[in-house]
């Protein structure tokens, strides 16, 4: 006996060490951590890092362009014969000439560019604003991860809710149980009240089983989406402990006109605009003359003896390309298109924040309406409960009741959990 007691406090303590390292994290803290974490993040702020190192790289154009050069030679012959011939009446003998057959040469130069149509300028600008592109996914990213932790979040709880409802439908079948029992027993019912409810008890057992799995995966889905590699560490609040309805949506109204501005998805269109005035303003810098100034160093020692030489240069091209006046209609075409698509898809925008708030006032009315089908259907199974007593309902009547009971509380459940996700997405469809 002493034995089967150490074993029982063992386990206990075992228990309750294990729940000890159970941490229970609010919602707030699961975003905080999806957006330090997540996979998307982390290729979003890289994607940035390479946008600022392309900006750097776009600034090294105003830089002279520098070149070293270094060439040696060794022949086995001369690479410049010939014979050097006199006029009879010198009365000298023809002499042969050799040179070049080993030597050294070597230069430094550098080209400044002065005026090159304005495309340096312009591919400054351009990569600037790839790095203001970037920053916006990067929003996008967090904004769409704010939406997935969301719903798995609260499906959680609204899960959890529901074994909580389970658990207490068990608690009322026991009593069931035992008042069908006893009218068994005292002849007053038949067996077949029995049956029923061992029947209810096997269906309520079967939902708790699929509950608790399904919260579990979800659980692991969360976890590993939060950078956590141990679930088994990991939980989440119940409704009771982590649940502010808060006020009626209104609080929560703003105008779409006045948000459209803030929201990501906006500053992406109008930056795709920039770019597309930006790109023109290159291809027209292309038809443009170019001015650059230079000069270098240069050193060989070809004819066995060293010869040093400077030399300076002013570069002027006027291109003349054929392509240029389709290019520049091409640009407008873009610049056309890319305000077309901000017109559009700022009408899209404004539409989809309208629907996100009505979304969110049907959700909330929801819970009201929920709220008072528990009320309802709880006094539904307290009259069946005595009409049962009292003989004058079935046991079937009083297990359709409860069943009605139990729907209600999950669709109160369902309720609550919705209104969290659309408050969510309204938040992040209006660039909050």
């Amino acid at each position: 006996m002493m034995k089967k007691y150490l074993i029982t406090i063992i386990s206990l303590c075992v228990c309750l060490v294990g729940s000890a390292q159970q941490r229970e994290y609010t919602f707030d803290e699961c975003v905080s951590m999806a957006l330090r974490g997540n996979v998307r993040v982390r290729t979003g702020q890289n994607n940035i890092s390479g946008a600022r190192l392309q900006k750097k790289e776009a600034v090294t154009n105003y830089l002279p362009a520098l070149s070293l050069g270094a060439n040696g030679i060794a022949a086995n012959d001369y690479l410049i014969k010939t014979t050097m011939a006199f006029p009879p009446q010198m009365q000298i003998p023809p002499k042969d000439i050799e040179m070049v057959k080993n030597g050294i040469t070597a230069n430094v130069t550098a080209m400044l560019p002065i005026f090159a149509g304005g495309q340096i300028y312009n591919g400054n600008r351009l990569a600037k604003l790839g790095i203001a592109v970037e920053e916006l996914k990067l929003r996008q990213s967090e904004n769409e991860i704010r939406n997935t932790v969301a719903q798995y979040y609260w499906q959680i709880v609204l899960l959890k809710d529901k074994i909580k409802t389970v658990d207490a439908i068990k608690a009322q079948l026991e009593v069931i149980y035992g008042d069908a029992e006893a009218a068994y027993n005292s002849g007053v019912s038949t067996r077949n009240d029995l049956l029923q409810v061992d029947l209810k008890k096997n269906e309520i057992e079967s939902t708790s089983l699929e509950l608790n799995n399904n919260v579990d995966v979800l659980r692991m889905f969360l976890a590993q989406y939060i950078g956590l590699d141990d679930y088994d560490t990991f939980d989440i609040p119940s409704f009771s402990d982590d649940v502010s309805i808060g006020s009626h949506p209104e609080s929560l109204l703003v105008n779409p006109g006045n948000a459209l501005f803030s929201t990501p998805e906006y500053q992406l269109l109008d930056k795709n605009i920039e770019a597309a005035r930006i790109q023109k303003r290159i291809t027209l810098g292309e038809s443009l003359p170019k001015v650059a100034i230079g000069g270098g160093y240069f050193y060989n020692n070809l004819l066995d003896k060293s010869k040093n030489s400077w030399i300076g240069t002013v570069t002027v091209s006027i291109p003349i390309n054929w392509k240029t006046g389709y290019n520049m209609r091409r640009s407008r075409l873009s610049i056309e298109n890319a305000t077309m698509e901000m017109a559009d898809g700022s009408e899209r925008l404004t539409i989809a924040m309208r629907k996100s708030y009505k979304d969110l006032t049907v959700a909330f009315k929801n819970i009201d309406i929920a709220r008072r089908s528990i009320e309802q259907a709880q006094e539904n199974l307290r009259m069946h409960e005595d009409f049962y007593q009292a003989g004058t309902a079935t046991m079937a009547d009083l297990l359709d009741a409860q069943t009605l009971y139990r729907q209600s509380c999950d669709r109160y459940s369902e309720a609550i959990a919705n209104y969290q996700i659309k408050k969510v997405e309204y938040l992040v469809i209006t660039g909050r």
